[in-house]
């Protein structure tokens, strides 16, 4: 019982310290993640800025082109270019909106998955609560069948006395009893010499 029980503490001991690692793992990675998700707040905030530019620039791209309307054929030149610039705020915007689409596609995900990493680690706490009491457990009935082992041997030490004294006993009782049947006999002979002593 005793060695099983140790080897019941040791195996507590390992899976808690296997938990304690899984749970520094789970915690890391709860971390790297929040970190991710802060990182993409900033390419979302890149991505309105993006969206912002593109409006400004479409708005100006008109203004170029009313101005170059007004300038006639001169300003023929200038339209070709402000729709160009028109055209490449019109990318740009539709760009930035695909970014922002796909940023929020992934802070879902990543919330999603950083949910599960809580569920994760709350459960790890639980294994580990679980874990530490089974370690107490092993270890109070270790202490307990050492503290049975001392009282055995305590036990076997009081028999050995017991045993020695009873022997000891035994031999007195013995010698007791030879006293007693050798002054039996010289009462005997007491009594013969003084029967002897009277006829005389």
């Amino acid at each position: 019982m005793s060695t099983e029980s140790r080897d019941g503490s040791r195996a507590s001991d390992e899976t808690y310290v296997d938990t304690q690692k899984l749970k520094g793992a789970i915690d890391g990675i709860a971390s790297e993640l929040n970190g991710f998700r802060e990182k993409m707040k900033a390419v979302e905030s890149f991505a309105g800025t993006i969206e912002q530019l593109a409006e400004s620039t479409n708005v100006l791209a008109i203004n170029a082109s009313i101005q170059a309307a007004r300038a006639g054929t001169a300003g023929k030149s200038f339209a070709v270019v402000a729709g160009e610039v028109r055209s490449l705020a019109e990318n740009s915007r539709h760009t930035a909106e695909a970014i922002q689409g796909v940023v929020s596609e992934v802070k879902n995900n990543m919330d999603a998955i950083i949910a599960i990493s809580e569920s994760g680690s709350k459960q790890v706490n639980a294994n580990l609560d679980r874990a530490r009491d089974t370690k107490n457990s092993f270890n109070s009935i270790v202490s307990v069948l050492q503290d049975a082992n001392v009282s055995m041997k305590k036990i076997d030490t009081a028999i050995d006395g017991i045993r020695a004294a009873g022997s000891s006993v035994k031999k007195n009782m013995t010698i007791i009893e030879n006293m007693s049947n050798t002054t039996k006999n010289r009462l005997d002979e007491i009594t013969i010499s003084v029967s002897e002593m009277s006829l005389q």
